[in-house]
């Protein structure tokens, strides 16, 4: 943080007014702090901006910090690069732009030239980094880089050949800002490139391909959603009769602990109010000890708002979150971190502010800030009758899914066989999204979690998402 407030006071000196008197000591003390604690820095992004930072008045605190810098990087000779990461993730484009900043106020365009390929390699077809933040510092370190090392306007000549076609450009003062571009079909023959003059110019070529990526593979979090009306009690014993689970054989053990729960101040005769609903986020880092920033974007119901006074608690209950924005779609949480420790969650309740019908799934997702595309998705929904029917005159069906076949389960008893299967059908019908037949074969934890291993033998009812929860749970 010294080091950003003491790159502002300068970099608004560079392009203003010099940094008034009664400012001189601040700057004087933060530079104080950053030299006393050069020799402890660890991590290579710390070490680019404090470089940058004490780069603004030459001296032996300046010459100290570029050996620090030099130190941490990341160098790959063969593709002559310079760096302060090799994952390209937002904090190392960020990280390697202050480096290259830091180099041109040294006036080291050799070193510079590296970290300009290793920018350019890491940037997308659209000009883009990671985030909106390393992009601007990028764009900010290329176009000074662009500056230092362009004495003169360009004057190049460049063939291409390419897809059994030959491309001609010339680059001059005129259009030297202007992007040209063309299309390549053909990506089985090599792309010749040849260029002729004087000045500076950049060529990326993008290469597009579908890959599928598991998402195992692909997310470092691991994320739950629960949601419901907050209503307690023992779920099992209010929707199956007692005589019905006591045939189904019940493990009794389950009950009884329901029951404690229940006893334990929650009234379970005391109806749920369906206009509003409770939603918990939790979620826990898996690519190791913690996260960077992170977000969490809780999606929200068609017809649905958040109560924004919940919001605040999770702001002042909630350590991690630093602050929360709300859109028309949902809430996103901005967090310091996610630790894999222990879980990080954030509980609020929605309104309903008019009917919907035939209301949708919402998704819930948590990402790396700097790594979006890693994104892990759940999906809730509403409580009540969660498939829905759908009638026409006397012949009505589910919406979502078909309703199980009569042959639900082969029942040992025959007495009341038919009044149990009704029950069980109106349940698996009205009240669930899935239905399947199968066996328990074991189960395990690890990392905080509970694991069930079952095989599936039957799917009676398929379902409409493969993770979504049920709000009613």
């Amino acid at each position: 943080m010294t080091a950003f407030v003491l790159l502002t006071f300068h970099e608004c000196a560079s392009a203003s007014a010099p940094i008034p008197s009664e400012a001189s000591v601040t700057v004087a003390r933060a530079r104080f702090y950053l030299r006393e604690r050069l020799d402890v820095i660890k991590h290579p992004y710390v070490a680019a901006l404090v470089a940058y930072a004490l780069s603004f008045v030459p001296g032996a605190d300046w010459l100290k910090s570029m050996d620090v810098l030099k130190s941490h990087l990341l160098e790959d000779t063969e593709m002559n690069t310079l760096s302060t990461g090799d994952d390209a993730t937002g904090v190392d484009v960020e990280g390697t732009s202050y480096a290259l900043l830091a180099h041109l106020r040294h006036r080291d365009m050799d070193s510079s030239k590296k970290f300009v390929n290793w920018l350019q390699r890491h940037r997308s077809a659209s000009g883009s980094f990671v985030s909106t933040q390393d992009t601007v510092v990028a764009l900010q370190a290329l176009s000074e880089y662009s500056m230092q090392a362009t004495k003169a306007a360009p004057n190049i000549s460049v063939s291409i050949f390419a897809d059994n076609t030959k491309y001609y450009y010339d680059i001059n003062r005129g259009n030297a800002g202007v992007l040209k571009e063309f299309d390549i079909f053909d990506t089985r023959l090599p792309i010749v490139i040849n260029a002729t003059g004087m000045g500076v110019a950049a060529l990326n070529v993008r290469l597009r391909y579908n890959v599928l990526k598991p998402p195992e593979k692909v997310c470092k979090f691991s994320l739950s959603v629960e949601a419901g009306t907050g209503k307690g009690g023992n779920k099992l014993r209010e929707e199956f009769p007692a005589a019905l689970l006591e045939k189904l054989r019940v493990d009794k053990e389950l009950l009884s602990r329901n029951r404690v729960g229940r006893s334990a101040g929650v009234n379970s005769q005391t109806p749920a109010d369906k206009s509003t609903y409770n939603v918990k986020v939790c979620s826990r880092y898996s690519g190791g000890q913690e996260s960077n920033m992170a977000i969490i974007d809780v999606g929200i119901l068609t017809g649905f708002s958040a109560i924004e006074d919940d919001l605040k608690r999770v702001i002042i209950d909630t350590p991690e979150v630093k602050k929360y924005e709300i859109n028309e779609k949902s809430v996103i949480f901005y967090l310091a971190t996610i630790k894999s420790a222990i879980e990080t969650c954030v509980a609020f309740r929605i309104k309903k502010d008019f009917a919907v019908t035939n209301l949708q799934t919402a998704t819930v997702k948590v990402y790396d800030y700097y790594k979006p595309e890693d994104s892990c998705s759940q999906f809730y929904r509403p409580a009540g009758s969660l498939v829905g029917f759908f009638c026409e005159g006397s012949q009505c069906k589910c919406t979502a899914a078909e309703c199980p076949i009569e042959e639900t389960f082969q029942l040992l008893l025959n007495k009341t066989t038919q009044k149990q299967r009704a029950i069980i059908e109106k349940i698996a019908c009205d009240k669930h999204d899935f239905v399947w037949k199968g066996k328990v074969v074991s189960k395990y934890v690890t990392t905080g979690y509970r694991h069930l291993v079952f095989n599936i033998s039957l799917v009676i009812k398929e379902g409409e998402h493969s993770n979504a929860v049920d709000l009613s749970e």
